[in-house]
């Protein structure tokens, strides 16, 4: 790799990491993968803190490395994420997030896949389900692209009393509910599941049905080559509409006809 570029490098790599890195682990992946010395990667791990580029974070007792939210995020066409008292980029709707523990901050291929795609799917003032919320980003970005209510699911307590917080901030408590149940009697034109392949395996039925006439479901949180059993899986009760990757994560969108 060229060294030049190593902020750049490791920024990318925490961005796409999947858990949250330590200094330590973080420097440790940069020298086997970039040949770099340390000085060098510690170097480059202080611009990007000093740029606000990236934090150091207090979590259960241990530093973690985390994207710093200085900046908006632009996902897509329209999305933007932000911290509170962030200004916003012009011509994008605008998903506040309070940094926090829960995965789904935007940093991740999977999430990325899944804005883009709600972006593309959200039917106005339609009803959306999210499932696995983490951090509410989701259903949120649905509401702000035109769904008229959301309801976000998550059995993590902590991801549940973080979701909340995060529609308190954009305003939407009219709009957005968050549980750890969804009423398995409802239907929703729009469903998104960003979940590892066993646990949208053991959803299938469940996700599936949930679906009004003509809506549309959003999976995430598989890897590319674990893509082909769940599009498999899947295609058995719904239509397959598409697919999309992103540095070896990928996405899968279906429609109930």
């Amino acid at each position: 790799m060229n060294h030049i570029n190593l902020p750049e490098q490791m920024l990318q790599r925490v961005l796409d990491a999947e858990k949250a890195w330590s200094p330590v682990e973080l420097l440790r992946q940069m020298a086997s993968e970039t040949g770099a010395s340390r000085r060098m990667l510690q170097d480059a791990l202080a611009s990007l803190v000093a740029a606000g580029d990236l934090v150091y974070l207090i979590r259960h007792g241990s530093t973690c490395i985390q994207r710093g939210w200085q900046k908006p995020l632009a996902i897509g066409k329209k999305t933007q994420l932000l911290a509170p008292g962030v200004s916003s980029l012009p011509g994008r709707e605008p998903v506040i997030l309070l940094p926090g523990a829960s995965f789904g901050g935007g940093d991740h291929p999977t999430t990325r896949l899944c804005l883009e795609a709600i972006e593309a799917s959200a039917k106005e003032n339609g009803t959306m389900l999210d499932v696995g919320t983490g951090t509410g980003v989701l259903a949120i970005a649905a509401v702000r692209h035109g769904m008229g209510k959301a309801l976000a699911v998550d059995n993590d307590p902590l991801a549940v009393h973080e979701a909340k917080e995060n529609v308190r901030l954009n305003g939407l408590e009219n709009a957005v509910r968050v549980e750890e149940v969804w009423p398995l009697e409802l239907r929703w034109d729009l469903v998104a599941a960003n979940l590892r392949p066993p646990t949208l395996m053991e959803l299938a039925e469940a996700l599936s049905n949930s679906l009004s006439s003509n809506g549309v479901l959003v999976l995430s949180g598989m890897r590319s080559e674990e893509m082909p059993l769940l599009r498999q899986t899947y295609g058995r009760l719904l239509k397959f509409v598409y697919s999309r990757e992103e540095k070896g994560w990928g996405s899968l969108v279906f429609k109930k006809t």
